[in-house]
């Protein structure tokens, strides 16, 4: 869980040098990553466990 912490900051730490605009469509991707990740983590986890 560690890690994404990190993956987090560095995401936001990158954003705030990006111009504005750009800040809509690396936020959604950024999500959508985030969003996979964690499904991912979860389909692992269930598997693991059964």
């Amino acid at each position: 869980r560690k890690n994404r912490q990190e993956i987090a900051e560095f995401v936001f730490g990158y954003l705030s040098v990006l111009p504005i605009e750009k800040h809509l469509v690396f936020c959604s991707l950024s999500s959508f990553f985030f969003y996979v990740l964690t499904l991912i983590e979860t389909n692992v986890e269930n598997y693991v466990n059964r």
